[in-house]
């Protein structure tokens, strides 16, 4: 069972800062009047049943007032007003809260269902809270009418639902038994009125006697109407039969033009070869011409090729020399070469000292070389760390500005759920008003059919005493 454990009152009547721990059971609140024993039931009442409205029990010369509740689950429920606020917090066991805002003369229903403290209504006009109790205020209601009691009563149990239901019935059965009456007055006036058409039904029978003649008649129309047409054709086909007839016979000496035209063709095709065999005799005379004339200059050809065998020994010879007389050329280097090597051997003791001592200072030159370049890489690291030295010149700006962007962000996904929130609390009043409109109609049309019944009627539904116009007004005025 849910209850309150804790209360915190700030700036409410005559509480400028209060904390009151309850306990799971009965707990008495004892004092002298005007020290705010009231203002702490009506703190408590204004977060649970937003009551009393209005901003006039803020404490003289503050201008915020916000009350706390936490209940025994760890959720608390915050109530804030001020100038510019008027806003329920709702605080989760995690620590998340939950802002509403625009919620009008009632509280929130996110709120109202996760806390599940709601007022119970006695009847249709007045409203309790079975939980709390006012000052001056008797026991539950002792203090009330008897009626009320017993409707209070009936709500609680659930009799008031029985108590409408039988109304709406006895209400229905009465208008049904006047609809009754009236339709089988309606029936009685119609069967008379239907008697005087009996003669209709052989009417009827030889209207379908008619339709099928009509019938018949459309049937034998449409197939002389295809035969004129198919008579039509077949005159047609006699005269284009004809037409084919002359064709024919004009048609009947063409193989004989046939035959001609085959002559023409082997004659032409004979034509086109002994062209073709005149260019031909023509082709081999040039030619012949030209064979002749190289005939006449190759006549001594058997000597020219004597000459060219004994041009090409001569050439061979002159080759094999020439390779010799390279060989010579290099052999004739090549001897200079090893004298002067074997001149410069006479002194290798002196050239080997010289080339050890060339060895070790090439090494230490290498030694140098290394030592430069590592030397290099250092200075070149050097560098490079004091330039990323001087990039952290303004990293205290960069820290604030950092935690700056994160309070943004912070603010951001919060302003992101207060929109989700928004969204969502839209969608419900659009559905509310959607609900209330639809009732809305439903209820006109129903004052609308009762005042028609009472129209019809001209009685009281209660007492059947009549009534006047203004009467039914009245009544209707008071249903609205």
């Amino acid at each position: 069972m849910k209850y309150i454990t804790n209360v915190e009152i700030n700036n409410f009547q005559s509480h400028k800062n209060t904390k009151i721990d309850f306990i799971n059971g009965l707990n008495v609140i004892v004092g002298p009047s005007d020290q705010g024993k009231t203002a702490i039931i009506r703190a408590i009442k204004w977060v649970l049943y937003n009551e009393p409205l209005g901003d006039f029990f803020i404490r003289h010369g503050e201008n915020e007032v916000s009350v706390i509740i936490t209940f025994n689950t760890g959720e608390k429920v915050k109530r804030l007003r001020s100038k510019s606020k008027n806003i329920y917090v709702y605080i989760c066991k995690n620590g998340s809260e939950e802002i509403y805002e625009g919620f009008g003369t009632n509280p929130p229903i996110d709120i109202v269902e996760k806390l599940n403290i709601k007022k119970i209504n006695l009847d249709s006009k007045e409203s309790k809270s079975i939980n709390i109790g006012e000052q001056l205020e008797g026991p539950f209601l002792l203090s009330q009418k008897n009626s009320i009691k017993a409707n209070a009563i009936g709500r609680l149990v659930g009799v008031h639902v029985v108590d409408k239901a039988v109304q709406n019935t006895i209400k229905d059965t009465r208008s049904l038994t006047i609809k009754n009456n009236s339709l089988k007055d309606d029936i009685d006036t119609l069967e008379l009125k239907l008697s005087k058409y009996d003669y209709l039904k052989s009417l009827e029978n030889k209207i379908v006697k008619l339709e099928t003649i009509e019938e018949a008649i459309n049937y034998k129309e449409n197939s002389l109407s295809k035969l004129i047409l198919i008579k039509k054709k077949y005159y047609n086909n006699i005269k284009e039969i004809k037409k084919y007839k002359e064709i024919i016979f004009k048609l009947s000496k063409i193989d004989t033009i046939m035959k001609d035209i085959l002559d023409l063709d082997n004659k032409i095709h004979k034509v086109k070869r002994l062209n073709k065999l005149k260019i031909k005799l023509l082709e081999t005379k040039e030619l012949k011409s030209k064979n002749t004339y190289l005939l006449n200059n190759f006549k001594n050809l058997y000597y020219v090729e004597n000459s060219i065998n004994i041009l090409e020994e001569k050439l061979n010879i002159n080759k094999s020399l020439i390779s010799k007389y390279n060989n010579y050329n290099m052999l004739t280097a090549e001897i200079k070469k090893i004298k002067s090597i074997n001149f410069r051997l006479d002194n290798i003791n002196d050239l080997n000292n010289i080339y050890l001592k060339i060895e070790y200072k090439s090494k230490k030159l290498n030694d140098l070389i290394v030592y430069s370049k590592n030397f290099n890489k250092i200075n070149f690291n050097i560098k490079k760390g004091k330039t990323y030295i001087n990039k952290f010149k303004f990293i205290n700006e960069v820290n604030y500005l950092y935690n700056e962007i994160s309070d943004k962000i912070n603010k951001l996904n919060k302003l992101n759920l207060l929109v989700v929130k928004f969204k969502k609390i839209n969608t419900e009043i659009s559905k509310t008003t959607e609900i209330f409109n639809n009732e809305k109609l439903k209820h006109n049309q129903l004052l609308k059919k009762y005042k028609e019944l009472l129209e019809n009627i001209e009685k009281c539904p209660l007492c059947f005493n009549k009534i006047s116009n203004d009467d039914m007004k009245k009544i209707i005025n008071t249903l609205k």
